[in-house]
């Protein structure tokens, strides 16, 4: 049985991360949707908030997505567009 955050908490790869708890707020890296099973991208950020269309025609492909990837330290990139 694994460990789950909860609650939940979101924050950027600066932010300690493992399993969040209600004493522990860390940033969970056990995050991943249920639908499609997608992940996050440490230390990047997206280069463009109007994503919706171009992550329908290449996820779940990294190498595709990485041309809208952007390397920041200390962020993390959200791929989820499941509806």
């Amino acid at each position: 049985m694994s460990k789950k955050c909860c609650p939940v908490f979101l924050g950027g790869s600066s932010v300690p991360h493992g399993v969040g708890t209600s004493v522990s707020q860390r940033a969970c890296n056990h995050l991943r949707c249920t639908s499609c099973d997608f992940s996050m991208f440490e230390d990047h950020e997206w280069d463009s908030c109007d994503l919706c269309l171009f992550f329908r025609n290449n996820m779940p492909d990294y190498h595709k997505l990485k041309v809208k990837l952007r390397r920041k330290r200390g962020g993390r990139a959200y791929a989820c567009q499941c509806s």
